[in-house]
């Protein structure tokens, strides 16, 4: 039997097996979501979990609390919002009105953007059962965890808090949830730098240049190239062994000779005078600084105000 609270985990395995479905639409997993109780075909035999919630109506007007769940999903495993079920039994009575295929992605995704950061991926889906009409929404686990609010709304969300899903509820993230964050998110960076170094092992030195995404720079033997802030932003990168002539991923293509700009001048970021000790713990979360603990430790701060003891609230 399924495991409700690892829905995602669950979905995958078949027979034994795993099988990655790039769509997480697929009827496998609409099958699974919407499979409804045997003494009641019209109530659904999901509860709410760490990877599912549910809710009668869209109403963009509660913006706020969706972009509070969907940070929640982002910062755990991801997981579906389910529209148009009625809640306390989970009946399944379809949408009421247009109002979820009519709103507009990017202005759902320009919301987001605007209150949170990094980026919350999600992806919308029309569902049809028997005549009534459901909205899915995914959202899928951020890699750069954790998702921080940046700016207050409503009264729902505060600047500086992290939001996480547990069983069936969304709350500020608890100081032992963060930690694991913070570990996995170390762990990650130090195999992202243990891959990087075998890969450059079995390369000359003199075959290769550093491409540095945040200061613009592409530094081979001492000369250094500057990159457009406005081009830097379109970079994209490719798998290996993915690249198409059509259809894929915008690419930069260098053409001609590189000019010499005399007086260049590197960017520079302005650091506050008196740095909070929320200043440290979103640099780190930028990749701006190490450790919050060391930094914590070398600007004299006690014990008391440690990542240990700290929670966003």
């Amino acid at each position: 039997m399924m495991n409700d609270d690892k829905i995602s985990k669950e979905i995958i395995m078949t027979n034994g097996n795993r099988h990655e479905y790039e769509n997480v639409f697929s009827y496998q997993t609409l099958e699974y979501l919407f499979e409804c109780r045997a003494d009641k075909t019209n109530i659904l035999k999901r509860k709410e979990s760490a990877e599912l919630e549910v809710k009668e109506n869209f109403n963009w007007g509660d913006k706020a609390k969706y972009g509070k769940l969907f940070c929640s999903f982002a910062n755990n495993k991801g997981g579906y919002v389910i529209f148009g079920i009625k809640d306390k039994p989970h009946k399944l009575v379809g949408l009421r009105s247009d109002n979820f295929s009519r709103k507009d992605p990017a202005k759902i995704t320009e919301y987001l953007n605007s209150r949170f950061s990094p980026t919350i991926e999600w992806e919308p889906y029309d569902h049809e059962i028997d005549g009534k009409n459901f909205g899915i929404i995914y959202i899928y686990p951020t890699k750069e965890k954790p998702v921080m609010c940046i700016n207050n709304d409503a009264n729902v969300m505060k600047e500086g808090e992290i939001y996480y899903r547990y069983s069936g509820e969304t709350k500020i993230i608890r100081a032992t949830d963060l930690q694991k964050i913070i570990n996995e998110r170390i762990e990650a960076e130090k195999k992202s730098w243990q891959d990087m170094i075998f890969r450059l092992a079995k390369e000359s030195p003199n075959n290769l240049a550093l491409l540095n995404l945040e200061g613009g720079t592409l530094e081979e033997g001492g000369t250094k190239v500057l990159i457009d802030e406005d081009l830097l932003s379109k970079l994209k990168f490719i798998k290996e062994g993915k690249f198409v002539e059509k259809g894929g991923e915008p690419t930069l293509r260098l053409l001609g000779d590189v000019q010499p700009i005399s007086g260049a001048i590197l960017p520079t970021k302005k650091v506050p005078s008196g740095i909070h000790r929320d200043y440290i713990y979103k640099a780190f979360f930028n990749g701006e600084c190490g450790l919050p603990l060391r930094v914590f430790r070398s600007a004299g701060l006690s014990n008391s105000e440690t990542p240990t003891t700290m929670v966003f609230c």
